[in-house]
Order: structure tokens, then sequence, then C-alpha cells
């Protein structure tokens, strides 16, 4: 219809609509017309769509909706939101396009007796934006479940595209580090799988799939080998030896062969998928290119090079001739070039190829001048731009120490670091999800390893001390960065001028999101039916019964509910409120640009900014663990000096050794471990100590199981280990996750206030059943661990504790102070998150810890058991609780044991109960490093308050009580006294 016929169209109903109004007459066939001109609109707008010119799309689709809407033709005007949805996808606008899906889900819900499959298809197609572009995953997550909500309704439990939501939903996990949740959601897709294939009478071990494409970790394949034989063999009955299915087959085995190193096997199944593709596609077909490209890296861990060249070679024609040179998949296969030659040694052509790789992916740089870097980051892809800058620096760091005549490779490849460095912090600030961010700190470790030692070497070339200073900052990139985030983020919310009834419902959301993520760690960890090593799915286990154990679940997660109905309903609130949170951080992000500017800052901390903070006589000790040396950083308010000490592939096994020396009292293997690690760790640096009173240690990898003050230069005399000289003798010593945290506690001004004291001692005196043995320690007294938590079990009792308590309250009376303490029933879980907690600056914690190594959120500490059932709490101030505290205390002292010990992350540090608490407003926190012998820490806590009393600062008066102990040789071996540690300061 053209436009003028178009224009008298709506003049007409104009008149028709008005005459009908005066006449009181229903206008009969206006739903009929104009739902046909609403139909030329989305005709219009699917075209456009077709064409890429989504927003005009949407421009007609906008004048098609309140047409529809008038006509009360809600099946036509879903699918106008759908194609909203979709166009706005397309834009790249996320929010815009989940906000038109879920109008036309809410329209479905109220309008149409069914939901078209046309939405699940979109919610997923969103949802893989949201995985693979933003690697945003719980939003991913949220956006798959809304999808399989959609297609089971239609499709019913067991069609094979439910198993394919499943399996989408199994691979987000896998890639936010959840091992456990991906392999239960990859066996409810294979049983779906598994049970189309039994009602099709096929033999199920035959058609064992590989994993959809999922990556598979070395060392797996070897068990899977014989069935994925026996999957091929059925697929070839079923499609034939040249069907392009057989050909993807035969790929994927052939990569997870070369990943287990069989290359020979590996490579015939590629050859296989390779002439099978050439018979369907012909050569110049980006599917060919695929099977060219993966034989070359397959032939270059092979070792066979020329042949590699010769494969990727073929692979880059033909993306160059399809895709052109500017595509993240062209620079794909430069990047895999320049890995060849550099595994070749030639240095030359291997920098050839990654500049150009470079030139490929960022679309305002094109010089391939190895020598140049772009000024400017906007590339296709991110993450291949940042391992080929890694590449790139490396291969310049190596081509040096070929040549070192060549020190300007050094420049280009600390330059290039730097690059690298800055796009490390644009892709972690992109992640939402906390755990992918320390999984991609830890593969980032390298890169701030090479930039350190490349820098430092400038230095020891140059003289320039900006090439150091550069080095320690380096090292500073590679700590606690998700932290510093985190806390950074948190002094935004203070700041920035947001009302207080946002900030209390932010507060509100933040403590229902840890507690149902407790929930769910709970249910995925400690339930035997969901372990991933269980024989049966939770679907096939769906009518046991189980008992929550933890936090006491809201009314609409009955206790009685089947397992995996409970999982849901868990789920499902969770990524509810996941979802609003997300909308609320994003208001605070959009209407507060104070908020944006102070979470979002530059981290960078400025060498003459640590120097002001830094008291005379006090340095900071910074360490770093590469493959081969250990890099030392000592910085005074004077001066910065650095040291390299070279270490062999045995100095792990030392400081692992070292630890369990101290903890089991192992004489011989102390004396001999100390003077080692003495010599690597503080014997380089130390002539620079002689005026230094005071250590602030920040250490790295292993070293954060190192207690500094048990290290000593001599050995002991005898078997009196009270006149070895400890570290601790020499100086007060205090820890830290980094130099920025430090200056971040550093800063933070408090009021001036009274010392005012607070306890809880449990105890676990008949506390209920079990009357189990006591953990023993050597010499007789019993130690603060805990050994089962479950309902029914009794906790070992702490007598000790009950004393140690009641010592320091009155110590504190006596200097006039205000004290309090709870024991027994009062010392409740519920009584410590009071808000009457902010009222103590010193806060002393005598219990037992939970460890959960392999679930980090699942670390807590005890308090004494609810009197009844109806409680709010469990007793468990559980790991991700203590981020939701409001405190205000100067320290905070977990006298527990190994309440200092968690997950080890690269990149990231120790993640432990101390975390929390420096989030939750604590300056300093003290912590134990292995169990503690229930007595004898008493002693120490009670000599450490009467130091604090007589108004030492934390550090000095930790060491006095360090020291009391040492003067007794029967408390004298770093057993007794190092374990205990102070982080902030």
């Amino acid at each position: 219809m053209n436009s003028r016929k178009l224009r008298f169209t709506i003049v007409f109903l104009m008149l028709l609509f008005m005459v009908d109004n005066c006449a009181g007459k229903k206008p009969v066939r206006y739903n009929r017309v104009m739902t046909e001109i609403s139909d030329q609109y989305t005709v219009k707008a699917e075209k456009l769509a077709g064409e890429a010119q989504y927003t005009s799309s949407n421009f007609y689709l906008k004048k098609a909706i309140p047409i529809y809407k008038k006509a009360g033709n809600w099946l036509k005007m879903v699918q106008c939101y759908i194609k909203l949805g979709d166009n706005f996808k397309d834009l790249d606008e996320y929010k815009k396009a989940l906000g038109n899906l879920d109008l036309a889900l809410k329209l479905t819900l109220n309008y149409l007796g069914h939901k078209p499959l046309a939405l699940a298809k979109s919610y997923i197609k969103l949802a893989y934006k949201y995985f693979h572009q933003k690697k945003d995953f719980e939003k991913a997550l949220e956006l798959y479940r809304k999808a399989l909500d959609i297609k089971k309704e239609i499709l019913g439990e067991n069609h094979r595209e439910i198993a394919k939501i499943y399996n989408s939903i199994s691979l987000v996990y896998w890639n936010k580090g959840d091992a456990g949740r991906a392999s239960i959601y990859y066996n409810k897709s294979f049983s779906i799988k598994l049970k189309n294939l039994m009602e099709q009478g096929i033999d199920i071990v035959r058609n064992y799939k590989f994993l959809d494409n999922e990556r598979v970790k070395k060392g797996t394949f070897s068990d899977r080998e014989d069935a994925f034989r026996e999957s091929l063999f059925q697929d070839l009955e079923t499609y034939g030896r040249d069907h392009p299915i057989t050909a993807t087959i035969h790929e994927n085995i052939g990569i997870l062969q070369a990943l287990e190193g069989s290359y020979s096997e590996a490579m015939e199944n590629l050859r296989k998928s390779l002439t099978i593709r050439l018979n369907n596609y012909g050569q110049d077909n980006l599917k060919t290119a695929s099977s060219y490209h993966n034989m070359g890296i397959c032939l270059r861990l092979q070792g066979e090079h020329d042949q590699a060249l010769r494969f990727l070679d073929n692979a880059l024609s033909i993306k160059l001739n399809l895709l052109g040179r500017y595509h993240s998949e062209t620079a794909e296969t430069y990047y895999q070039l320049g890995n060849v030659y550099y595994s070749r040694f030639q240095f030359d052509e291997a920098l050839t190829y990654f500049q150009n790789a470079i030139v490929s992916m960022v679309p305002t740089f094109s010089s391939t001048d190895v020598q140049a870097n772009p000024t400017y980051i906007k590339a296709y892809s991110n993450d291949r731009l940042l391992k080929t800058l890694a590449a790139k620096a490396r291969a310049l760091w190596m081509r040096y120490l070929y040549e070192p005549a060549r020190v300007e490779d050094l420049r280009v490849s600390l330059d290039t670091h730097l690059l690298a460095a800055d796009l490390i912090d644009n892709i972690r600030g992109s992640f939402k999800s906390e755990n992918y961010k320390l999984f991609f700190g830890a593969k980032c470790i390298e890169i701030y390893g090479l930039a350190l030692q490349t820098a430092q070497k400038l230095y020891e070339i140059s003289g320039n001390s900006e090439y150091k200073e550069l080095a320690f900052i380096f090292s500073e990139k590679s700590k606690a960065a998700v932290l510093t985030e985190s806390l950074s983020e948190s002094r935004a919310r203070k700041f920035a001028g947001i009302p207080g009834y946002l900030l209390e419902r932010e507060k509100r959301l933040r403590t229902d999101l840890a507690l149902y993520d407790t929930y769910l760690e709970k249910e995925y960890g400690k339930n035997p039916a969901l372990s991933p090593s269980a024989e049966s799915t939770p679907k096939e286990r769906e009518g046991e019964k189980v008992n929550f154990p933890g936090k006491t679940l809201p009314k609409n997660n009955k206790k009685d509910l089947p397992v995996s109905s409970r999982i849901k309903s868990i789920e499902e609130h969770y990524f509810s409120l996941k979802e609003e949170y997300r909308d609320l951080i994003e208001h605070f992000e959009s209407n507060y640009p104070k908020y944006f500017d102070l979470k979002y800052k530059s981290r960078t901390v400025s060498i003459p900014t640590l120097q002001r903070a830094l008291a005379p006589g006090t340095a900071i000790i910074e360490y770093f663990l590469a493959e081969k040396s250990v890099h030392i950083f000592l910085l005074t308010d004077r001066f910065l000096e650095t040291a390299a000490q070279p270490v062999g592939a045995d100095f792990t096994a030392a400081m692992e050794d070292f630890y369990n020396s101290i903890k089991k009292i192992e004489e011989k293997s102390f004396l001999r471990l100390n003077q080692h690690l003495y010599r690597v760790l503080i014997k380089p640096i130390r002539h620079y100590l002689k005026d230094i009173k005071r250590l602030i240690i920040i250490p790295h990898g292993q070293l954060y199981y190192i207690p500094f003050e048990a290290l000593a230069d001599g050995p002991a005399a005898g078997s009196d280990f009270s006149h070895v000289d400890y570290l601790i003798k020499r100086f007060s010593i205090n820890y830290h996750y980094s130099a920025h945290l430090w200056l971040y506690n550093n800063k933070q001004q408090r009021e001036n206030r009274e010392k005012s004291f607070v306890g809880f001692a449990p105890v676990f005196s008949g506390t209920g059943a079990g009357t189990g043995p006591r953990p023993m320690n050597a010499d007789g007294g019993s130690t603060r661990d805990i050994v089962v938590v479950e309902q029914g079990v009794r906790y070992p009792e702490l007598p000790a504790t009950e004393r140690e308590l009641r010592a320091i309250i009155d110590l504190f009376k006596r200097s006039g102070k205000k004290a309090a303490g709870y024991f027994h029933r009062q010392a409740a879980e519920e009584i410590f998150k009071s808000a009457h907690m902010r009222n103590y600056n010193f806060i002393h914690i005598a219990t037992h810890s939970l460890k959960e190594r392999g679930s980090a959120g699942l670390s807590g500490l005890i308090f004494s058991k609810p009197g009844s059932a109806s409680g709010k709490e469990d007793g468990i101030l559980y790991s991700k609780e203590i981020y939701n505290l409001d405190l205000d205390a100067e320290l905070v002292v977990l006298s527990s044991c190994e309440s200092g010990i968690g997950r080890l992350i690269k990149g990231e540090g120790m993640i432990a109960l101390a975390r929390g608490f420096f989030y939750s407003g604590v300056r300093n926190v003290i912590f134990s490093l292995w169990k503690v012998e229930d007595r004898t820490t008493s002693r120490l806590m009670i000599e450490l308050y009467r130091n604090i009393l007589l108004g030492r600062e934390l550090p000095a008066a930790l060491r006095e009580a360090k020291l009391s102990l040492i003067s007794d040789r029967f408390t004298a071996f770093p057993k007794y006294w190092s374990g205990f540690i102070l982080v902030g300061e």
C-alpha cells in the first residue's frame, strides 16, 4: 500500500470511529482493518531486521503494538515484543532486550492460554550473549531458566530441546568454576538423551556422545575413549561416513586426544574430519578452515612445526578470503602461527605474526612494526587480544635473552605488558561474577610475573628507579584485586549521597543473597544425592526427602519438599534476588555519579603516597613468587629496594614442609627448613633493616602459610627453643593482602573512643548428645578444633575459653573500660549479629572454626546452638554472612583453630574468614594458621589484651604476648605462639 492510500485509510477510519461513537455503536470493522495496518508495519519491521536495520525495525514494531493492543490481538502484540527483544539483543542493548521479552512473558501469562516457543528461543539467544560476550553468568542462568520453564510447559520434561538447555546451564556453571553444579545439569541433559535413545531401541553404551562441545580437562578423556569410539561407530551407521555431523565428532575426539598428548590418534581423527568437510563444503569454507586450524595446533604440540605451518597457512588463506583481515577468527590463526615460530625460537617471525594478530583485532590500529602498540584499546575480542599481547611481550623478552644487545626489546615488552595490564583491568571490570573474577585473576598471574621481571631487568640495566617502581606496581596488581574492588564498592555506597532507604534496601538484598547462596552451597556440597559423584541424578531421587542443614528456610521453602523441588525453589528465589540487586546497583551507577567514580576509579597506588603513610622505622616487605625466583620489595618512608632470589622446583614443597614441621612439632625439620627459608626470604634484604622496628608483610602464594615471626638466623641452643633468634625478637610484625589495601585501611578515619570489649565463648559444655573423645594436643591439652558439625554430634569442650574471656573482661574493668561477655547458651549468633556490636572496638570470639576448603562459602565460626528449632539462626556464622555485618571495631580476634586458612587462589591470596571482617568495617583481624592448644592460646590472648590496655599498638602488643610464651622453654617452640597473626594496621 502506497503512502497516499495509507493516509486515506487512516482518515477514513478516524471518521468511521467518530461516526460510530456519535451513534453509540461499536466500530465493527475497526479490529480487522487496523490489524491489517499493523500487519503491514510488522512485515516492514521483519524486512528491515533482515537487513540489519534494527533501529528502523523497532520504529515500526512500536507503531504496531498500540494498534494490536486496541484491537485486543494479544498474540501479535506478544510477537512484536519478542521481535523487539531480538532487535535490541542484536544492537547489544541487553537491558532493553530483556525488558521487552519480559513484557512478552507477562502478556502471555495474562491473556494467552499458551507460551510461544519463539519467546523461549529469544531468551536462549539473549542468554548466549550474556554468557559468551558479557561473561555475566548469573544473568545467563536466569534467562536459560526462563526458557526452560516455557519449553517444559510446551514440550514436556524429556524433549531433546530440554536437554540442550540443561547442557547450556551446565556450561555456564563450568565456566563459573562450579564443577559440582555443572556435572548435575550435564547429567540431567545426558539422562534425557539416553531416555530418547532407549525409546528408539538403540544400545545406550554405543551412543555415549561427546559432551556437547563442553571442555574436558586434561586427564579425563582416556576414561571415555572407548565410549566415544562406540558413539562414532553408531553415527557412521546413522548418518554415513561423509556426513558433516560425523566430521564434527571426529574433530572433537581429535581435540581431546591432542589434549591428552595422543597426537597420532588425534591427527587421524582430525584428518578424517578434514576429508569429510572437503567433500561436503570444498576448500573455501570456514568449517574446512577450522579443520586446518586445529590440525595445525595439534602438529605444533607434537613438535611437527613445518607441517603445522602448512595447515595454519591454509586456514589463514581461507579466513582472509572469507572474513577479511579485520576479524577475531583471522587474528586467532595469526596468533597460532606466531606460536609455531615461537616454539622454533624464531622470534622475529613469531613477533611478525603476533603483530598481525593485534592489527586484525584492533580496527583503529594498522602498524605492522613490532615496536608499535595500540594507544587505545577497542578490540573485536578482548580475551584474544590479551593473550596476543602477552605472547608478544613474552617473545620480545625471549629475543632479548638470546640477544642481550637488544635492550629496546625489553622496553617494548614492558610497554606491551602495561597495555595488557590495562586490558586486564577493563576485562575484570566487565565481569559480574566474583567466581569468574577470581578465575580470571589466576590466569593473569603469569602475565604480571613476566612484566615484573622485565621491569626489574630494565632497572638493573639502566639504574632508572622508574623501572623499579613499575616492578613493584606489577606485584601489587597481582594481589587481592577482587577484595580491593569490593572494598571500593562498599566505600562508594557510603560517600555517594545515596538516600538511606535505598542503602537499607541494598543491605537487605545483600543479606538475603548471602543467605540463599549458602543454602545452595550446602545443598550441592553436602547432600549425597546431589554430589557429582552420585550414581543417580537428582531427577531419579526426586521422591527422597532430606533435612536442610543451616539457616532457617523461608516459609516458601518447606523442609519436607523433595530434593530437586527444594533446590529449584531456592534457586528461583536466589536468581530473583540477584536480578533485583543488579537493577539496584545499576540504578546507583546511573543516578549517582560519585558512586560510579569511587567504585571504578584507578586503584594503582603510587610509591610516594605509600611512603608518606609509612612511619619512620616501619617497612613494607612484599613478595612475588615466580616460577624460578622469589622477588622481594622493601619499602620504607625513605627508599624502595628490590631483590630477586633464585629458587629450585622444591621451594614450594619446602614452604609446605616448614608449615607442617611447626604444626607437628618436628624440631629437626623445623630448624633445617627455617634456615633455608630465612636465606631466601630475609637474608637478601637484611642489611636494609638496620633501623627498622616494624615489618608489614605482604605474602604471595604459599607464603600465606608462613609465620614470618618464626624465621630465625641460626639454630637453637640444644633443645631450648627460647634462645632461638626468631624474627619476632627483633621486629613487631603484621600482615596485609596488598600495600594498596594496607594504605586503604590506614586512611580509614575512626573516632578516638574509649576502649571497649565484648567477647563470645560458647564453651560447648553440656550442649547435647554425643560423648566422643575430645581432640588432644601432643602435650595433653585440648585443641580448638572441630571434627564434625552435624545434628546430634557434640562439639569438643573448650573450658579454657571461659577462663580466658573472664580474665580479659576483668582486665578491661579494672582499667575502667566497658566490657561484656557472652558464655555458653548466651554466646549466640543472633546476639553477635545485633546492632549493638558497633558499640565495641575490641571483639573476641573464642570458639571452634568450621573449615570447608572445597567451598569457602561454608567456612564459619561456631556459636552456641539455638535453644529451639524455631530460631532464626543455626549457630554457625558462615563466611558470606560476615560480609553483611555492620561493625566498627578496631580489632576482631578469632581465637579458634585455622581461622586464617581457606582457599589459596592465585592472584587473590587466601580466601578465608578475615576478608569478610574487613569488608564489614573492621580495621584489624587476628586469626590462626593451625590447630591451637586451648590453654596456651588463653595465655597468649590474656597477655595480648594486657599489652593493649598498657597503650601499646596492636603489632607491638601481639609481639610482647608472643615473647612471653617464648621466654618459657615449654612454650617456646613456634607451634604455641606463631600461629596467631595480625592482618591490618
